[in-house]
């Protein structure tokens, strides 16, 4: 008979292990989904160690103390916008993330979950986003405004999906 330390133990493994593996998939986990998944970039080869920071639901009334704390520590970021955020008063703010070398991502319209979106509602969002960003990124090159890039940024295009009926777990 199981002691109550062992019906603790045994419950923090029954719980923490599929989080984990969520968390930290092993790589045989990311195989299996990367031959489901075959247009999804997983991984990048890369002889040198690096990070790869994210900015989520920006912009927000921090993004600028973030670029400063970039800025300070030599580093970039990948801001993921959501449209709604991307006022007209925060278009500078993005502006200034591309001149220092940031990117700028695709969080679509609202932070919401996007299986409750039908297809065409997630695909019109993405695509609006998608123009608001290059409108900002075409005014924030050399050129535009006399601001040098820092970096050049490479467009990343997606590609159409086909979106589950049920969602995620």
């Amino acid at each position: 008979m199981l002691s109550l330390f062992g019906y603790v133990l045994a419950a923090a493994i029954l719980i923490i292990t599929p989080l984990y593996i969520l968390y930290k998939p092993p790589r045989f986990v990311i195989r299996l989904a990367q031959r489901q998944w075959e247009d999804v970039l997983w991984n990048v080869a890369t002889s040198k160690r690096i990070l790869a920071l994210t900015i989520d639901d920006g912009p927000s009334e921090y993004t600028s103390e973030i670029l400063d704390i970039l800025r300070s520590n030599d580093a970039t970021a990948t801001f993921f916008v959501i449209g709604s955020h991307a006022t007209p008063a925060r278009e500078e703010i993005l502006r200034d993330l591309i001149r220092h070398g940031n990117e700028l991502a695709n969080h679509a319209m609202r932070d919401e979950p996007s299986y409750l979106l039908s297809e065409t509602e997630l695909i019109d969002n993405i695509n609006c986003v998608q123009k608001m960003l290059s409108d900002i990124e075409a005014t924030a090159r050399p050129g535009a405004n006399g601001v040098g890039l820092d970096s050049k940024l490479t467009p990343v295009s997606y590609t159409h999906l086909t979106l589950p009926t049920t969602p995620y777990v």
